[in-house]
């Protein structure tokens, strides 16, 4: 008997100009926990950091340009709090709280490498 796969979870993988400094933002500004951080270097790098369900992990890359055009999408519950929260520690804010037509939320920050970082939170009811 044959069993069909199934997926349960995707996580990206952001590149890192520094993995240790990206760490510490994911840490101090979103609320993640580093899991695990393997430093041999700054190109030999990994971290894999997690809040909630949500996980992330980074690698040590030297390319500015591939850092800058890379960029996740965060599903969250509570994105007012979380948007708040983010304010008041002084995140800066690319893209301010926008809500869609069916009423979900979303807004745009990028990490310290330049990575985007979308949050959005599904319409009530969703």
């Amino acid at each position: 008997m044959s069993h069909e796969p199934t997926f349960t979870s995707a996580v990206p993988v952001l590149p890192s100009l520094n993995v240790r400094e990206a760490a510490k933002f994911y840490e101090q500004k979103l609320g993640f926990t580093c899991l695990a951080l393997y430093d041999h270097g700054l190109q030999d790098q990994y971290a894999i950091l997690q809040r909630g369900a949500a996980e992330i992990h980074v690698w040590g890359c030297a390319d500015r340009y591939l850092v800058e055009n890379s960029g996740c999408f965060l599903r969250v519950a509570g994105i007012d709090a979380l948007y708040a929260g983010l304010r008041a520690a002084g995140v800066v804010i690319a893209v301010e709280m926008e809500t869609n037509p069916q009423g979900g939320k979303q807004f745009s920050l990028y990490d310290g490498d330049g990575n985007l970082i979308r949050v959005g939170e599904a319409p009530p009811g969703d």
